[in-house]
C-alpha cells in the first residue's frame, strides 16, 4: 500500500476487493495469466483503479524471450503442439518498441510481458498499476524502480490505447 500513495495521481486510493490467485485471458491462445493478487479500488477524484500484483520468493521472473522462444521451437521440433510462439510475437509487437533479435529484448523476462497483458486484461478501471516484487530469503528486494510500478497511475487509454510502436 505504501508504495502506491507515494505515487501523485493515486492520491487517497481505497482499496475496496482483493482476489487471490487470479487468472486473466489476455489472448486467443493456450493458458490463462495467474495473479498473485488483483485489487480493486477507488480514488478521491471518483475514478478507478486497479492494481495487478506479481510477487516471486526465491526464484526467477521466469525464461527470458530468448529461452522462451528456444523452448517453443523445441517444442515444434519434437512434433508438439504450441502456440507459444505466436503468443510471444504479439506480446512483443504490443509492449516492445525494439526489435526482437536486440539483446536487450532477448534478455527481458518473459513473465514481465505477460503480467502487463494480464493487468490490461484486467483493467476495466480508469488507471492501472502493475506491481512486481521479488523477494530473496527473508529480505525483500525489490526489482528496479521502473519495473517495480510499470503502469502506475497511468490513465488507461494513454497506457494502454495502442501499439506500442505508435
Amino acid at each position: 500500500m505504501g508504495a502506491l500513495q507515494e505515487q501523485p495521481h493515486l492520491g487517497g486510493i481505497r482499496l475496496a476487493q482483493a482476489v487471490v490467485e487470479r487468472e486473466s485471458w489476455f489472448d486467443s491462445h493456450a493458458g490463462p495469466r495467474n495473479h498473485e493478487l488483483v485489487v480493486h479500488g477507488h480514488l478521491d477524484d471518483g475514478e478507478t483503479v486497479i492494481v495487478c500484483v506479481e510477487a516471486k520468493a526465491g526464484e526467477d521472473l521466469d525464461r527470458t524471450v530468448a529461452q522462451y522462444a528456444k523452448d517453443a521451437q523445441n517444442k515444434h521440433a519434437r512434433g508438439e503442439a504450441t502456440d507459444a510462439l505466436e503468443r510471444l510475437a504479439a506480446l512483443l509487437q504490443r509492449y516492445v518498441p525494439y526489435d526482437p533479435a536486440e539483446e536487450r529484448v532477448r534478455l527481458m523476462r518473459y513473465q514481465l510481458l505477460s503480467t502487463l497483458a494480464g493487468t490490461e486484461a484486467e483493467a476495466t478501471s480508469t488507471r492501472a498499476v502493475m506491481i512486481m516484487r521479488e523477494l530473496l530469503g527473508n529480505a525483500p528486494r525489490a526489482l528496479p524502480a521502473q519495473i517495480h510500478l510499470v503502469l502506475a497511475a497511468v490513465p488507461r487509454s494513454a497506457a494502454l490505447g495502442g501499439d506500442a510502436r505508435d
